[in-house]
């Protein structure tokens, strides 16, 4: 996902208490969490797909693959520099 761990389980966290996914542990490996949709989730995402996709189109309209490559390199870049900060601190 280009993102850290603990920025991803907070995410998660977060989707789960406004009732997206369910956060289960693995009966065979207690080390590995699975991530399951809802019902609520896949209803919402029906209900609303259609006016996602038109607002994605609209926000990306005119963008390359290409520029949009560079910028999520120059991100993931940026977020790096800051966690060196971070570490230095």
């Amino acid at each position: 996902m280009g993102s850290s761990h603990q920025n991803v389980k907070q995410i998660l966290l977060k989707l789960e208490k406004k009732g997206f996914v369910s956060i289960i542990v693995d009966e065979k490996d207690r080390r590995k969490q699975r991530i399951y949709l809802s019902d609520y989730c896949r209803q919402f995402c029906s209900e609303n797909d259609e006016i996602t996709t038109n607002i994605m189109k609209k926000m990306f309209a005119g963008v390359s693959e290409e520029q949009l490559q560079v910028t999520i390199q120059t991100i993931i870049q940026i977020e790096d520099n800051l966690k060196e900060i971070a570490e230095y601190e």
